[in-house]
């Protein structure tokens, strides 16, 4: 059975909580996207763009057809809240996706400090920047960001740069943050920017 986050420590500190609770969730030594789901499914989009995004830029992301399983489901769910819906659905296909959990924790233990100072810089405000008509915006440039990832697959570790618009978008989405909201729109126009150069 799933162990849901504690809503206050996802509030507070997005991405250490959201790696923690998928490490939490893995079973059989893997965690599948239906154990991510399971785990967040109820709190919202934010938590699964986190850790798809987190995926997206670590060494796993570098796994020849991993950014495009990646940008599809984040392609899924954007879409979905895009339309208006409370809770994500993907087909059977993408649930069943799953990387090693050992894998995920060694991402844990190298990028430990930097968690902690982006959760540090996280916090409610521009509140305007996270209504209705931004989260609506922040679902389209998303599935834009998951567009990207297959034309930069061939491209060594551009995909970070999708990833991280896909991370930010989450954060705020998660946090209620509009200033991330307001970074990760920028940082959406610099992937654009390099996809229209480099390929």
């Amino acid at each position: 059975m799933a162990q849901a986050p504690d809503a206050r420590r996802l509030a507070e500190k997005p991405l250490e909580e959201t790696l923690d609770a998928a490490i939490r969730n893995g079973a059989n030594g893997e965690i599948s996207i239906d154990d991510l789901l399971d785990a967040f499914g109820h709190r919202g989009f934010g938590p699964l763009l986190i850790i798809l995004g987190i995926i997206a830029v670590s060494p796993i992301g570098a796994i020849p057809g991993v950014p495009a399983v990646i940008g599809i489901a984040v392609a899924l769910i954007a879409g979905q809240l895009l339309l208006g819906h409370e809770h994500p659905w993907l087909p059977g296909s993408i649930r069943r996706m799953a990387v090693k959990t050992r894998r995920v924790q060694q991402v844990r233990r190298d990028a430990r400090d930097w968690l902690k100072r982006i959760d540090a810089l996280v916090s409610e405000r521009l509140p305007h920047a996270t209504d209705e008509v931004a989260r609506r915006g922040a679902a389209f440039l998303s599935i834009f960001l998951a567009g990207l990832m297959v034309p930069l697959e061939a491209i060594p570790f551009a995909n970070a740069i999708p990833g991280t618009g896909i991370i930010l978008f989450g954060l705020a989405l998660t946090a209620k943050d509009g200033l991330i909201m307001i970074i990760a729109c920028g940082l959406t126009l610099i992937a654009g920017g390099v996809v229209a150069v480099g390929v």
